[in-house]
C-alpha cells in the first residue's frame, strides 16, 4: 500500500487527510494549483498511456 498510518495499517477514508498531511504536501508540490486526491488516479492512467498500454489495459485500470 501506498498510503498507511503509523502503525503500518490501511488508513481510513474519514483520517485520511489528516493522517498524511495532504493540504501540506499538495501545496508544497502545486503550489498555484489545486490538487485532488482523484488526480492521481489521471496522472497514473496518462502515464500509462504514454508508455504504450492498450486501450484494454487502460479500462481495466480505470475500472
Amino acid at each position: 500500500m501506498i498510503f498507511t498510518g503509523d502503525r503500518g495499517a490501511l488508513l481510513r477514508s474519514g483520517n485520511f487527510r489528516r493522517a498524511t498531511r495532504w493540504a501540506e504536501s499538495t501545496r508544497a508540490a502545486s503550489p498555484g494549483g489545486d490538487l485532488h486526491f482523484h488526480d492521481l488516479r489521471r496522472t497514473g492512467n496518462t502515464l500509462a498511456a504514454a508508455a504504450g498500454a492498450s486501450a484494454k489495459e487502460l479500462m481495466t485500470r480505470l475500472g
